[in-house]
């Protein structure tokens, strides 16, 4: 494939699948490589003392916030296209993608969801930490957060319809 990349938001990461969703969608792709960029900053502050970020908490903060931020500013069917297209290309263990999946997921329902907006994307995934919302080790039983996920939203629920 030919193609111009002005704003350089080619990526040493992008895979075919990245490149073609940034031509057909040039004005989301920007969006969603600053959201890639904010959640990269983010999760170096942090966690700065923490050498690696991979297949561990940080990891989960980083692909959660690129998710629930690019839920937050393209919306989050766009939001998961984007994703599912970058981890389309990675190669992993299936644990290692289903962490990846999983937080992304997490991210985008956090983002987009109401009820936190007004908060920072930051403080929403250092919620989602907090309540053991996020897969911080691609062993981790999945069983687990789904429960955690299920108490969070009914809680969230109860606290809606109490007027809180």
């Amino acid at each position: 494939m030919n193609y111009v990349d002005p704003m350089g938001l080619y990526y040493a990461g992008s895979s075919g699948t990245d490149i073609e969703r940034a031509i057909r969608h040039p004005g989301q792709a920007y969006k969603a490589y600053f959201s890639r960029r904010r959640a990269e900053g983010s999760t170096r502050k942090e966690y700065s003392s923490v050498p690696v970020h991979w297949n561990n908490e940080a990891d989960a903060y980083r692909h959660a916030y690129w998710n629930a931020d690019m839920a937050r500013n393209i919306g989050k069917d766009i939001a998961e296209e984007i994703a599912n297209a970058h981890e389309s290309k990675a190669e992993q263990s299936n644990g290692e993608l289903n962490m990846d999946l999983w937080n992304n997921w997490m991210g985008r329902e956090l983002g987009a969801d109401l009820s936190n907006q007004s908060k920072t994307t930051e403080q929403i995934i250092k919620e989602a930490i907090r309540n053991g919302l996020l897969q911080t080790n691609p062993n981790q039983n999945i069983e687990d957060l789904m429960k955690n996920f299920y108490d969070y939203k009914k809680d969230k629920k109860g606290k809606c319809s109490e007027g809180k």
